[in-house]
């Protein structure tokens, strides 16, 4: 049985809202198990949405959701309902799917001053997982029907992005591009990677931004796999 976590952002936000109604359309799943972190305050009408199809048991923590009978139906819906800030359902369900005890999570919207007010130093989602995970550097990804996205940059002011676009950043997140590819779905795996410019019309030759020049086209030197860099306000059409 495959455990989802669910954490619905901010309490007083649309995440439960959607949350609910996504469930609704999706319904039971053979073979999965979701578990949602949520308040006792918002919007909660949206769970009753449910009940026509969902068996909904709420416990008070974690370690009282894994201590259910392992003979639960597949409508079984455990609402984790916390009194914790909503940051640390993120943290504490990254954690367990670090563990294991977890197969995924999803995670719904969650304000940056929210995630400030909690005591963390991470300003989003990402800089939590990168934490709990570990990691030194990690890259936000959307992954979608018509494209796949990895940012360079994470959560900064936009006069800053300039500056942290370096050609180590940009050699890495290429290579994370790369590295994602191969484990996307195989019609993706034939799809090109490209190098969107920062600048309108990818700097126009300099007279819009020196980035494309100084930055991009020499690290594209040693990716003959990707193309670029593309003007951006061109790659996101439809026929490309």
């Amino acid at each position: 049985m495959k455990k989802i976590a669910i954490t619905v952002g901010d309490p007083l936000g649309i995440g439960l809202e959607v949350t609910c109604k996504a469930l609704e359309q999706l319904g039971p799943q053979v073979g999965a198990q979701f578990f949602i972190f949520r308040s006792s305050h918002g919007d909660l009408q949206q769970l009753k949405r449910l009940d026509k199809k969902f068996h909904r048991i709420a416990v008070s923590s974690l370690q009282e959701a894994l201590q259910l009978p392992a003979s639960n139906k597949k409508k079984d819906l455990i609402e984790i309902v916390s009194s914790r800030s909503a940051p640390y359902w993120v943290e504490e369900s990254a954690r367990a799917c670090h563990k294991k005890i977890f197969n995924g999570l999803v995670t719904a919207p969650l304000s940056k001053t929210l995630i400030q007010k909690a005591g963390f130093k991470a300003k989003g989602h990402t800089e939590i997982l990168q934490r709990v995970s570990g990691s030194k550097k990690v890259h936000m990804v959307f992954v979608g029907s018509n494209f796949n996205v990895l940012l360079v940059t994470g959560h900064m002011a936009l006069k800053k992005v300039s500056q942290a676009l370096t050609r180590i950043e940009l050699r890495l997140a290429l290579t994370r591009a790369l590295e994602l590819r191969k484990i996307l779905p195989p019609v993706a795996q034939k799809k090109p990677v490209a190098l969107v410019g920062l600048n309108p019309h990818a700097g126009e030759s300099g007279l819009l931004g020196k980035e494309e020049i100084s930055i991009f086209k020499p690290v594209l030197t040693q990716f003959s796999e990707v193309v670029g860099p593309l003007p951006p306000d061109a790659a996101f059409l439809k026929q490309n």
